[in-house]
């Protein structure tokens, strides 16, 4: 990469906050793809990092309703402080019955969870 491609890190930017940057990045890419609209239902399975940023992405879009699930009950803390209910997979009834009021399914885990055969969002 050229040094004229990278950019500094301002120093009014706390580390902790930059270090969020790349993830930042690939959840924007997500919401984009999922195109979250007025009225929709959008569920999200994996609290991690990534998964937490498309959440609270989806979440900013007036009148989106988020559901965030894992099967790590350590995330849950986090995820009732930005103001959900942390769901176990096997205990939401999003990913239970997929029915046209979901309008998308956004993977963000690292491996793949056995029983669930969700590729990506859903069609609109």
């Amino acid at each position: 990469m050229p040094a004229s491609a990278v950019l500094e890190v301002p120093d009014d930017v706390p580390a902790k906050r930059a270090v969020l940057a790349a993830n930042m990045e690939t959840a924007i890419n997500g919401v984009w793809d999922a195109e979250p609209m007025l009225g929709e239902h959008i569920c999200v399975i994996g609290a991690g990092v990534v998964g937490t940023l498309v959440a609270y992405l989806c979440a900013q879009v007036p009148g989106v309703n988020v559901q965030l699930v894992d099967i790590n009950p350590e995330r849950r803390q986090l995820a009732e402080q930005l103001g959900w209910h942390l769901l176990p997979r096997n205990k939401s009834p999003m990913t239970r019955t997929v029915s046209s009021t979901l309008a998308a399914i956004l993977q963000a885990y690292a491996k793949p969870l056995n029983g669930l055969a969700v590729k990506g969002a859903l069609s609109k």
